[in-house]
């Protein structure tokens, strides 16, 4: 596509004027979990767009901008400025795209509960409780074009993290660059695309328990002092991750 720059009618130095300046619209949205967000029954988010020029024969300073369609404003963005012969606006909110990320199903499996006493002799700390589960987690993202305008070469990005991996999805991701996975679509105008990804965990609760007081049974009144959640890959992705 193609755009003409102006400097603004009311800026006394006129430092830009050129035509036919290539420009594209990123619009995307980006998305990773955490192990409760992963668990959530709807999660809210928004998608975001930026204009971005090549070809800019003159330094665009720090600056606000309009951009016009058919004589009509229809963004008012902001840019740091150019660089090189390339400058993009700040990314914001696209409102014509609405985001929604359902729970679909969260399949929990048998908890493991281990106890070993501290790793360094403690007058206080009894034992040690581990208690390990398995999470498998799928997700429905639906992007909803509410303008009366075809959406092309949207961009959805889904990030793994030390907690939540990535299984599959349908359809599947049309790139791959761990630990990112890239689906790129059209969205036609008051239309909707639905992608939907299976995720897994494996979530690690440990509890330090408290030696009892004195003149109570052993085992009686135990005390979970602390609890620090943390999420390990699954072995066999590990191996697959290299």
């Amino acid at each position: 596509m193609k755009a003409s720059l102006y400097s603004r009618s009311n800026v006394r130095l006129k430092f830009l004027n050129q035509e036919s300046v290539s420009y594209k619209v990123l619009r995307k949205f980006s998305l990773k979990y955490n192990t409760h967000s992963a668990q959530q029954d709807a999660g809210n988010h928004s998608a975001t767009y930026e204009y971005i020029f090549t070809g800019v024969n003159e330094a665009i300073p720090q600056s606000d901008i309009i951009v016009f369609a058919n004589d009509l404003p229809v963004t008012y963005a902001k840019t740091t400025g150019s660089k090189g012969n390339k400058f993009s606006t700040k990314s914001a909110v696209d409102l014509d795209i609405e985001v929604k990320d359902m729970l679909v199903s969260l399949e929990k499996g048998k908890e493991k509960i281990t106890r070993h006493p501290p790793e360094f002799p403690d007058s206080r700390i009894k034992e040690i409780e581990t208690r390990e589960q398995d999470f498998e987690i799928k997700r429905k993202i639906t992007f909803k074009n509410t303008s009366t305008e075809k959406v092309e070469s949207f961009e959805f990005v889904f990030t793994e993290t030390k907690d939540i991996r990535f299984k599959s999805s349908t359809p599947k991701p049309g790139e791959k660059d761990l630990p990112e996975y890239k689906w790129i679509f059209d969205i036609e105008p008051e239309k909707s695309v639905n992608i939907e990804i299976e995720l897994s965990a494996k979530i690690i609760k440990t509890f330090e328990i408290e030696k009892p007081n004195s003149g109570k049974q052993e085992d009686e009144f135990p005390h979970f002092q602390q609890s620090v959640e943390q999420a390990y890959f699954q072995e066999n992705e590990n191996q697959s991750m290299g």
